[in-house]
């Protein structure tokens, strides 16, 4: 039997709302389909993302409770929306795939935060930003650190440095694959 609403998820020509509208303070009403997006965000949104390529660098200003870190970014052709909430005691961290589900689940991220001493390190598959509702900013698909183990990898001036890497093989250096 038909499912109209199943077919409306996972419709690649369905009307979606920009990422950037989504994970950042700018406010832009564009819609347009999944295909669209990747033209419609390197026209208007040019400076919200950053191209990256293997393992690469993401600085939180300013670390804090009770906050939303956000950062879009290109990898592989693809763009990822990176999520790190701080909303509840611990820091929750996401990658979220700017493409259907059954495209996203082929993508893993890792994440690790420390020096190279010590750190901590965590992996998960991708998920679609069509599948997960940010509205109170309660990630439950992701890595979640406790808030206090962080604190020690935070600088002086607030910042916490985090080596992120997106693929679809192995993820090298990683350790939790």
């Amino acid at each position: 039997m038909y499912d109209r609403n199943k077919h409306l998820s996972v419709c690649m020509y369905q009307s979606r709302e920009c990422p950037v509208n989504i994970i950042s303070d700018v406010d832009c009403s564009w819609t347009g389909t999944l295909s669209d997006i990747p033209v419609h965000v390197r026209a208007e949104h040019d400076s919200e993302f950053a191209e990256v390529i293997g393992h690469f660098n993401v600085n939180l200003l300013d670390l804090v409770r009770g906050r939303v870190y956000t950062q879009l970014v290109l990898v592989l052709g693809q763009f990822f929306c990176l999520i790190w909430s701080t909303v509840y005691q611990d820091i929750d961290f996401t990658v979220l795939h700017v493409g259907l589900k059954e495209d996203s689940e082929a993508f893993k991220y890792g994440i690790k935060i420390g020096n190279t001493e010590e750190y901590i390190t965590g992996t998960r598959k991708c998920h679609s930003y069509l599948d997960v509702d940010l509205s109170d900013w309660s990630i439950r698909k992701c890595v979640t650190i406790n808030f206090d183990n962080i604190l020690e990898f935070v600088s002086e001036s607030g910042c916490l440095s985090c080596e992120i890497e997106i693929g679809r093989e192995k993820l090298d250096g990683f350790v939790s694959e």
